[in-house]
Parts: structure tokens; sequence; C-alpha cells
């Protein structure tokens, strides 16, 4: 498989009031320029052992639950591109907000 390229479409970064959430981004991943995956509301969070990224979540009656779930072989492509996102609002190099 090529390497995923990944384009952010919309993009929210904090400061959050609760959790541990730095950033939520709608992302579409292509592969060679003709198939075209969509994932929205990626979370970019900070835990003790770093930055990583988690589906959208939703509450059922048994408790949180993904509503989707991202390949593997996306998700380091997607992290990536969160953080460098995130990195260059906190730097002054991209606007802070929605994008």
């Amino acid at each position: 498989m090529s390497k995923p390229n990944v384009e952010i479409l919309r993009f929210v970064s904090g400061p959050f009031t609760r959790g541990n959430a730095l950033a939520f981004a709608d992302v579409r991943i292509s592969l060679d320029g003709k198939q075209f995956f969509e994932y929205p509301d990626v979370k970019l969070f900070l835990d003790g052992r770093g930055r990583h990224i988690s589906p959208k979540q939703e509450k059922t009656q048994y408790g949180w639950a993904y509503t989707y779930l991202i390949p593997e072989e996306f998700q380091d492509a997607i992290r990536r591109a969160m953080i460098q996102r995130y990195e260059n609002e906190r730097t002054g190099q991209l606007a802070l907000g929605v994008r």
C-alpha cells in the first residue's frame, strides 16, 4: 500500500475546559489520489505517554463506544498531521481557532 495522504478538513484546538483533549479534526485520507476515507471529530489528546488520537465516541446505554474505527495503517499519519497542525497554531504559524 502507498503512503496515505492526510488532509485536515476542519481543525478546532483548545484549550478546552474539561478532559485531556488538545484538538479535534475532520480528516480525509487518500491513497494514490483514488480512494478516499473521511473520519469526523478525531480527537488529539495528551496522556502520560504522549500525544495520541482517538476516533469519535458516543454515549450508549452501556457506556462509551467508538462510532467508527481508524485502520492501523492510517493512525500514525493522522496523528502526525494533527500534531503538526496543533504545533503550527501554537507557534503562531497559523491563526488559532476553527479552520
